[in-house]
């Protein structure tokens, strides 16, 4: 300013006038307005734990960035930003520092990213929509033009997608992907040479630059959102853990994992494998917990040396494992990485954190939720903080940046030497070179040398004085041109003296494939240094050839263990029967023991005589090393099922594990427990016993409980007392304090508890007044006492004996599962006793669902007027209903105010209508019989059905056409029952069968109906005694509202079958309407009442009114006098647009108010973060949600729940062959059953009975759940997501 004065004044001299002065006074404020607009970093070092000399401030506010995902610079330096849906470039236009607007160059990337980016050339690389994204065009500087999806499709966007783009040594373009990305079998590859045979989980890809070439590098991983690679063109990752399985026995913390060529990281969603494995690659750096983020290699020099080939990797915010929220800001790590041997080792630095309470230069709170970083051209770390813009991380120990400013964020401008060897020392040191701006500066010194610069390249690597840096960089810079390369390079690259060089001429052979360079291969199979021989066998996954195999068994004995694990895995890419004679035939017990493992990766089973040959060789050897023992206990694992159960090859193994446990070392103890269970060593019982008694670490206790609980003998009275008596402690203590335990521990745990109770229930009798009526324990043993025939006389004697009220409620809720006519007279008994009131009231409502006949029928009708719970008014008009009794019959007994009097118990009853809306059909049916009257129902209730001949048909057929319109029924199902048996097609297609009528089932129709007429079928079969069917179809319309299609007289039943009877259009004369039999609660199946409650659906709000309007108007007419009511407020269904725009636009909400529509609407069911209730493990926990969260990403996620679905929150959808289907979460999976929880309790099917488990896409949560809600209740929910810390 004061420069711009002094000039004016030196070319215009002063002047008095008004003009002048107004001018100088305009040109004063523009300056002052300029100064105080232009933004500066605002430097907040002490909000953060650093490094001492490191710096930190805001490099671009989120309004820049928008939600802050991936980002990468490009080769003129300029930051590139994934906004959510599209790329965003940023822009410094005043060159402060501070990057303040953007430009969108590429859109179409979906939600949630992109998650990857990579600038190479003209292209562009995004992960987003449908896959890998490829943009032309970015060298015009233009908006880019979109060329299609590379390769096929995969998943991106959530938590566990695809992730992460990099660049190779050898210009292809790696790819990593969560464990839900779409990844399965051969999807995506499409190369024979592709090391990895079958990808799963988590995965590495490798592509070419037209993306029409894939190969799977490696595997097994959970979730890791980074690829780092270092200097040696290896690949690394941390990996995320699953935070639910704390405290379980195979969880796995978070790690840093290498990517093996080939290898598998040995994640499984239940079970992880134990690093030891023989099966597996273990990490590299066990972290803890954490949540991982992207990261990245740092190959510059601006940071201290201890810094330089570091893994930088951000640390989201981590969850608890209890809750599933985040409690914790993010973090900055960094990995300090050594070779030895063949193995990388190493250790975890927490590099940079937000201190408690810390604030960002805005004074907001920083969560520091790290997404994605990247090595600046100035060596400075960038990185991503999700929806709260970028942060800068530089190094100047002498505080030059508060004079100059930080440094520059552009490239610098390299002077290329004339001389050849300073030219070379010039190229062969610019730093970062992975990145874009200095593969562009590399190819400007190709383009500018002065002689053959390829040439001088090749030579430089085989001169030893030359540095080892420099020479490996040499070959980084050759490595692109892999396929050109002479065979004499190669030939000689792989005699050179230093093993580094020798392990990167192993990993080129490999790519290049040549079969005339095969032998150079099988060479560095037998290299002094292990590096070198890992390198090799890895290399050799990348064919199938023969000529390797004898070397590749003979790698089996390699004195390293991932030389050993690298030829194992080279070996499942040749046929097993050309080397498995030389393997087996082998002394030593490595060779044979993993001659066994490639037949896993080829997803084929051993031939039984290999096994037999390989653990009759193995009992008569000695297993020296603990490494040994436990290589051979997972053999035994993973062959055991190969061989019959009886054969007496598994007896012998058993007595040898047998023999030697416990063993000293904790690890082998551990497989061996699994091994004695697994093949069902009774004899082991006693000891097992005493190591679970003597066992101090809880977790190993569970363990070794689990492991028992597969012993279905071998026990003594006295041993059985002392495993129930344990059993009973762990009703308090550590197995019973969940906090800070996984989400689905107690789901596990009950599993191990109930198959304990399988064998040892018994001993439990005995001990009943120490089991807490309370815990998880108590259900566990009444579901298994239920099935003993003198079940219901122990409850009873339980019952008596009781002291506690609340004990006897909860007693009471047995009742169901025991016999019914003693349940009946006990219930009716103790209803005479007098007892308070709320056991009174549970009484009641079990003696309702029994059924049985009681000595006062009037005692239903007189308990719904004197009123209860919504729960025992429920029962009992249920019951008064099925009991189907007009009024007249009960008025001589009912006492109380309403005795006698029609109209006062007419009035009674529809203000328990007009009071609880949810209980509408239950009290409009008893409405209806005691009064005579009726009303055209609104069809969701079904009837039994069943053909219209009086006599019970053995097999009977219906047939229903329903009308579809437009835009409906894209979500649909069906549940129902038959007694006994039926079979339900659907325009022809069959969708399920049930035999269990007992037992209601649900079947999805979820694209399976159409527009238009929808042809409806069931077979249906009787066994003897009542016969009947009943059906409830449901969908959705285009505008969310609900429809039925109901069992009753409208459909049409026959004994005969014709051809086509499916979808026939036109039924013969002898397919008659149905004899209805009457509702779910009628007749024979009145002990079962409300067979279909636990799927029953609300009636709508205007369903509600009419139904009250009706009988208001019924009872006006009938006794002459109004009825006031109580009215449920009139709420219009909305459509998602318009909800969309409330939830966009809600400010000012009130808290608490919202906290009750949280409730009202059961989000703390599956989300818990609710005061004093507690959730289930089916949704993630909503704390701090819309911190994580933009408003858009938050308002889809309400809206359209299905639209980005966790991994960890699909459930997984159980089919059985007899056409029931189950929805829950996996707790245990052996090779005889599988174990899940379901509707909050475990269930086991044998495997033998599963047709099929598949992930279920949608979402848990219902879609349209919002839809109802007003204004008010909408901005109201908001405030209290917005309060959740």
């Amino acid at each position: 300013m004061i420069n711009i004065i002094i000039k004016f004044n030196y070319l215009y001299p002063p002047i008095k006038g008004f003009f002048v002065r107004s001018l100088l006074l305009f040109l004063c404020h523009f300056a002052f307005e300029k100064i105080q607009t232009e933004a500066a970093p605002i430097y907040v070092d002490t909000q953060f734990e650093l490094p001492s000399g490191f710096h930190i401030y805001k490099l671009a506010e989120n309004t820049a960035t928008g939600g802050s995902y991936d980002i990468v610079f490009d080769g003129q330096g300029r930051i590139l930003v994934g906004d959510t849906t599209s790329v965003r470039r940023l822009e410094d236009k005043d060159e402060d520092g501070i990057y303040e607007s953007y430009k969108v160059i590429a859109t179409g990337l979906g939600g949630r990213g992109p998650q990857g980016l990579l600038v190479y050339g003209d292209s562009l690389y995004a992960v987003g929509g449908d896959g890998v994204q490829l943009y032309s065009g970015y060298e015009s500087g233009d908006v880019l033009r979109h060329q299609g999806r590379l390769g096929a499709r995969f998943n991106t966007g959530g938590d566990h997608a695809a992730h992460t783009l990099l660049r190779g040594f050898d210009g292809y373009i790696y790819l990593v992907t969560g464990d839900g990305g779409g990844i399965k079998n051969r999807t995506h590859i499409t190369e024979e040479t592709s090391p990895v045979l079958f990808e799963r989980a988590a995965s590495v890809f490798r592509f070419d630059q037209s993306g029409t070439r894939w190969e799977c590098v490696s595997s097994g991983s959970r979730n890791p959102p980074s690829l780092g690679m270092n200097y040696l063109g290896e690949f690394f990752s941390m990996d995320s853990d699953m935070e639910w399985h704390v405290d379980l026995p195979f969880y796995r913390p978070v790690r840093l994992n290498h990517w093996i060529i080939g290898g598998d990281n040995g994640w499984h969603g239940v079970g992880a494998l134990k690093p030891y494995q023989i099966d597996n690659v273990p990490g590299v750096v066990e972290v803890g917990r954490g949540s991982p983020n992207w990261g990245q290699f740092y190959e510059h020099n601006q940071f201290p040396e201890r810094y330089r080939d570091s893994f930088f990797v951000c640390d989201y915010r981590w969850k608890s494992a209890t809750s599933g929220g985040y409690n914790s800001t993010g973090r900055l790590v960094a990995f300090h990485l050594k070779l030895d041997g063949a193995n990388w080792t190493g250790e975890v630095e927490e590099f940079a954190k937000g201190k408690p309470g810390g604030v960002d230069g805005n004074g907001t709170p920083i969560n520091f939720g790290l997404v994605d970083l990247e090595i600046a051209p100035d060596g400075s770390l960038v990185f991503s903080d999700h929806n709260q813009g970028i942060w800068r991380l530089f190094y100047d120990p002498t505080n030059d940046y508060k004079k100059n400013g930080p440094p520059s964020l552009k490239p610098k401008h390299i002077v290329w030497p004339s001389d050849q060897a300073a030219f070379l020392k010039t190229l062969l040191t610019l730093p970062q070179p992975m990145s874009e701006w200095t593969r562009l500066q590399e190819v400007r010194g190709f383009e500018l040398a002065k002689f053959d610069l390829g040439q001088a390249l090749q030579e430089y690597v085989f001169v030893e004085k030359n540095p080892l840096r420099r020479r490996l960089r040499a070959f980084r810079l050759l490595a692109s041109s892999f396929a050109e390369l002479p065979t004499e390079f190669a030939k000689t690259f792989a005699t050179c003296s230093e093993p580094k060089l020798r392990g990167q001429a192993a990993w080129l052979l490999g790519i290049r494939g040549q079969k005339a360079e095969q032998p150079f291969l099988v060479d560095l199979l037998s290299d002094p240094d292990p590096f070198v021989r890992r390198r090799a066998a890895e290399a050799l996954s990348r064919n199938s050839s023969q000529e390797a195999s004898a070397a590749l068994v003979d790698r089996l004995s390699d004195p390293v263990r991932m030389v050993r694990y690298t030829a194992m895995t080279a070996l499942a890419h040749r046929s097993i029967d050309d080397w498995i004679d030389r393997a087996l035939g082998s002394d030593d017990p490595q060779t044979v023991m993993r001659a066994l493992i490639p037949a896993k990766y080829q997803r084929i089973k051993n031939k039984p005589k290999w096994v037999r040959v390989a653990f009759d060789k193995l009992l008569r050897t000695d297993l020296n090393s603990s490494e040994d023992e436990l290589d051979f206990l997972r053999v035994v694992q993973l062959n055991a099922a190969i061989l019959n159960r009886d054969d007496p090859l598994l007896s012998k193994i058993g007595s040898r594990v047998l023999s030697t446990f416990p063993a000293k070392d904790r690890s082998v103890r551990w497989e061996q427990a699994v091994v004695l269970g697994q093949l069902g060593v009774n004899e082991a019982f006693g000891v097992m016993l005493a190591e679970l008694l003597r066992e101090s670490n809880y977790v190993t206790q569970f363990h070794l409980a689990d492991c028992i609980a597969d012993l279905a003998g071998g026990w003594t009275e006295a041993e059985q007392g002392q495993l129930a008596d344990w059993v009973l402690s762990t009703q308090s203590g550590w197995f019973a304090e969940l906090d800070g335990k996984g989400r689905q521990f107690p789901g596990f745990w009950q599993t191990v508890m109930r198959d304990l109770m399988e064998h040892h229930g018994e001993a439990l009798i005995a001990r009943l007044d120490k089991i807490n009526t309370n815990g998880s324990l108590h259900r566990l043993f009444f579901d298994w006492f239920g099935k003993r025939a003198d079940s219901t006389d122990l409850l009873l004697k339980i019952y008596h004996n009781e002291k506690s009220q609340g004990a006897k409620l909860k007693l009471l809720n047995l009742v169901p599962r025991m016999d019914q006519d003693k349940m009946a007279a006990f219930l009716e008994n103790e209803l005479s006793q007098a007892p308070v009131h709320e056991l009174r009231l549970a009484l009641l409502t079990h003696l309702a669902r029994t059924g049985q006949p009681t000595k006062r029928r009037s005692l239903f009708l007189q308990a719904l007027l004197d009123g209860g719970d919504h729960t025992m008014i429920q029962s009992c008009a249920q019951r008064v209903f099925s009991d189907g009794q007009a009024l007249g019959s009960y008025l001589a007994a009912l006492t109380g105010k309403h005795s006698g009097i029609p109209a006062k118990v007419y009035a009674r009853l529809l203000r328990h209508m007009s009071r609880e809306p949810s209980l509408t059909e239950e009290l409009e049916a008893a409405l209806q019989v005691l009064s005579g009257a009726s009303r055209e129902v609104y069809k969701t209730e079904p009837h039994w059905i069943w053909t219209s001949k009086r006599e019970v048909a053995e097999e009977v057929f219906f047939r229903k056409i329903i009308q579809i319109p437009e835009g409906a029924g894209l979500i649909a199902s069906v549940q129902g029952t038959c007694d006994n048996e039926f079979t339900l097609f659907v325009n022809g297609e069959r969708i399920g069968h049930s035999n269990t009528w007992e037992r209601p089932v649900r079947f999805s129709l979820n694209g399976k109906l159409k527009q238009g007429a929808n042809h409806l079928a069931v077979e249906a079969a009787n066994h003897g005694g009542p016969a009947g069917l009943l059906l409830r179809f449901e969908y959705l319309t285009s505008n969310g509202k609900l429809q039925f299609a109901v069992t009753d007289q409208s459909w049409r039943s026959s004994s005969n079958l014709f051809e086509g009877w499916k979808s026939a259009t036109k039924l013969p004369p002898d397919w008659e309407a149905p004899l209805v039999l009457g509702s779910q609660l009628t007749g024979s199946w009145k002990g079962n009442a409300n067979i279909l409650k636990d799927t029953k659906v609300d009636v709508s709000r205007a369903e509600r009114t009419a139904v009250m309007r009706h009988w208001a108007a019924w009872y006006k007419e009938e006794f002459g006098q109004a009825l006031v009511l109580q009215q449920e407020g009139t709420v219009q269904f909305r459509d998602d647009a318009a909800l969309h725009t409330v939830l966009m636009q809600a400010k000012s909400g009130d808290a608490k108010l919202g906290m009750k529509v949280y409730q009202k609407v059961g989000c703390h069911a599956c989300h818990g973060s609710l005061p004093g209730k507690k959730g289930r493990i089916f949704g993630p926990d909503l704390a701090g949600v819309t911190l994580r969260m933009t408003r858009q990403e938050l308002v889809d996620a309400l809206i359209y729940p299905s639209k980005f679905v966790p991994e960890r929150f699909k459930a997984l959808l159980f089919e059985t062959k007899s056409g029931e289907a189950f929805t829950g979460f996996m707790t245990q999976q052996t090779a005889d059953s599988v174990t899940f929880t379901y509707n909050e309790d475990t269930r086991r099917l044998p495997v033998s009975e599963i047709l099929r488990i598949r992930p279920q896409p949608m979402s848990l949560m219902p879609p349209k759940l919002l839809n109802t809600l007003s204004d008010k209740e909408l901005t109201h929910l908001v405030a209290y997501l917005r309060s959740l810390k």
